[in-house]
């Protein structure tokens, strides 16, 4: 059974708040928001609520916006879903806000002992078949990103850094 009009814009607003919250670094309970939502979409199970949450995440990837880890994306959406996030997200400053805070953030080499496990295979590509989404759901954001290139170094530093400890450990390894 499609979901209502009433029912996408309840589980995206609160996708939205977790979202945001997720991006500032701020703790909360998928759980409790999932049982939160139960009240609301009494119709709905855990597992609906759960795999809208998954739609919801493979639409913040096509309207190019981050979403939230631990919900895969899943691909075949209702259209209103896409509608619904679009029409909240250009009514949310704050959540663009949180994204591009986050991603301004300094890099940091993470500290390492055992670089044993850095090594792993790499991912298996996969090609993913969607439907083109309406062009009027798009709203242009103005983004100078040579200029946040720029501005965010760190990262390109903690990058190095973290390959000269390793290839210090592993020639360490080969004494």
């Amino acid at each position: 059974m499609d979901w209502s009009r009433e029912e996408v814009a309840a589980i995206v607003a609160d996708y939205l708040q977790m979202g945001t919250m997720e991006l500032a670094g701020q703790n909360f309970s998928k759980t409790e928001h999932r049982r939160n939502l139960l009240r609301v979409l009494p119709g709905r199970s855990d597992s609906a609520i759960e795999f809208k949450h998954g739609n919801i995440s493979a639409a913040m990837i096509d309207l190019g916006r981050p979403y939230i880890r631990g919900y895969q994306p899943r691909v075949n959406y209702q259209a209103l879903v896409a509608t619904v996030l679009a029409d909240q997200l250009s009514g949310k400053a704050i959540f663009d806000q949180a994204a591009l805070a986050a991603v301004q953030q300094p890099a940091v080499a993470p500290t390492l002992t055992d670089f044993g496990k850095v090594k792993s295979d790499a991912p298996r590509r996969q090609h993913r078949v969607t439907e083109p989404l309406n062009p009027l759901l798009f709203k242009a954001v103005k983004r100078d990103y040579l200029e946040r290139e720029a501005q965010n170094q760190s990262l390109g530093l903690a990058g190095e850094e973290f390959v000269v400890q390793f290839e210090h450990w592993r020639l360490i390894q080969l004494v």
